[in-house]
């Protein structure tokens, strides 16, 4: 089953997706969803969520490798309130996504398509910086205050813990604004620097998703609908980041043979 079409379905299936409350109790629990505790718990019930529907790659070398990228990323840029899990998802959608708490999934359609450790990096040092931001986070507290204040809160909830991992796994479909997209990307690359790898790869992979789509490939279509169009983001990207591109290497030889031998021969 993909991905995108389980998301997809768990969207339309959910309407409101909170208890009852008072005000009160409604403001303790924007409190605590701002304990990075609580949302690992968050995360962790929606990334189950995830892999119910999308079993991780039987291939225990490449997920490791991917685990390595993605560590070195978030701990030479001194992301530590989160213990950081990465992970390769079974299935041929172009496409990567993260969960509160730090889990950061990316699949196997997509890592076909790269060609560098490089590449590797920008894609999840994008999903890092949505977790740095606690986008999903941000977005469902709204969510919340938007129903409380239209009183639409008439569904029960098993637990605030289950109703908050319903609506990060409904983000998981509906995606981010636009903005929350072009500021991920344009963090990711400064992510990546601090690791020493090339900004510019990060461009290069929305080369490579532009490409995609013009191809109009099936891989790419849940990608779409819940991301701007890759033409945008790169737009966005190179009028904050020129300066952070230029002059540096295209090529880096040696991340381009750890990636050849430890991922790409493998999948």
């Amino acid at each position: 089953m993909k991905i995108g079409k389980f998301l997809i379905g768990l969207f339309f299936c959910s309407t409101s997706i909170f208890a009852e409350q008072d005000l009160q109790g409604l403001v303790d629990q924007l409190k605590q969803y701002d304990d990075p505790k609580f949302q690992y718990e968050i995360g962790y019930k929606t990334s189950a969520r995830i892999l119910g529907s999308s079993p991780l790659l039987n291939n225990p070398s490449a997920n490791q490798y991917v685990s390595l990228v993605g560590k070195s990323l978030t701990k030479n840029y001194q992301l530590n309130s989160y213990k950081w899990t990465f992970s390769v998802i079974q299935s041929d959608d172009i496409n990567a996504f993260a969960a509160s708490g730090g889990f950061v999934f990316v699949t196997k359609g997509l890592l076909k398509e790269l060609n560098t450790e490089d590449e590797l990096a920008a894609v999840l040092a994008h999903e890092i910086a949505h977790i740095k931001f606690n986008h999903y986070i941000k977005v469902v507290k709204k969510q919340m205050l938007a129903e409380f204040t239209s009183k639409s809160l008439n569904e029960k909830s098993d637990s605030q813990l289950e109703a908050m991992s319903n609506a990060s796994t409904l983000l998981l479909a509906r995606g981010l604004d636009k903005q929350s997209e072009f500021d991920a990307d344009k963090e990711a690359t400064l992510i990546m620097a601090k690791s020493g790898y090339n900004a510019s790869a990060m461009a290069d992979v929305l080369s490579m998703l532009e490409k995609k789509t013009i191809e109009k490939t099936q891989s790419t279509s849940f990608l779409l609908t819940t991301h701007p169009h890759p033409t945008q983001r790169l737009q966005a990207l190179g009028a904050c980041c020129a300066e952070a591109f230029a002059g540096e290497a295209h090529k880096n030889d040696k991340t381009k043979t750890r990636f050849d031998s430890s991922l790409k021969t493998k999948i």
